[in-house]
């Protein structure tokens, strides 16, 4: 898994201001969450489930 993050901060009179854009699982691997199957299957039958793949995000915040 590859997580990329760009990060801009600038400062405005008594103001700071920070924006970022982010990307989680940049390349889109299909972590295995957690595994499904039937109490009464056998152990073949137990499939492995993916939840997130390529997640991209943004964060903006103000300090005074």
């Amino acid at each position: 898994r590859m997580d990329v993050n760009l990060t801009y901060l600038w400062k405005q009179q008594k103001l700071q201001h920070t924006f970022k854009l982010g990307i989680y699982n940049l390349y889109n691997f299909e972590n295995t969450a957690f595994h499904r199957g039937d109490r009464d299957a056998d152990l073949s039958d137990i499939a492995p489930v993916s939840i997130i793949g390529f997640m991209p995000s943004i964060y903006y915040q103000i300090k005074i």
